[in-house]
């Protein structure tokens, strides 16, 4: 699923819903936002949590993302550890980083 400015929570319960419908328990999930909106960053980091809660690989502000980057965003995204992907993807986010 792709978004392009205001990310809802309501967007991460259809992207799961979907996602389980159609993927079972082999899909993985994956939101890529163009611009995570940063003026609030405690709704922000919220979404980010909750995405993870859900399984949801998060990849904030996409817009800022060089192409040789993606590569390794989707080894994170799609590697067997959700858990470290979410580490890694947390410490970006706070040092202000782009994944």
């Amino acid at each position: 699923s792709c978004k392009n400015g205001d990310v809802k929570p309501e967007e991460l319960y259809k992207l799961h819903t979907v996602a389980t419908r159609f993927g079972g328990p082999y899909a993985k999930k994956m939101l890529v936002v163009a611009d995570l909106d940063r003026k609030d960053d405690t709704a922000a980091e919220a979404l980010a949590r909750r995405a993870g809660d859900m399984d949801i690989f998060l990849v904030a502000d996409a817009a800022k993302l060089k192409p040789e980057q993606w590569p390794e965003i989707f080894q994170m995204a799609f590697s067997n550890d959700p858990e470290k992907a979410m580490e890694e993807f947390l410490k970006a986010f706070t040092a202000g980083g782009c994944v």
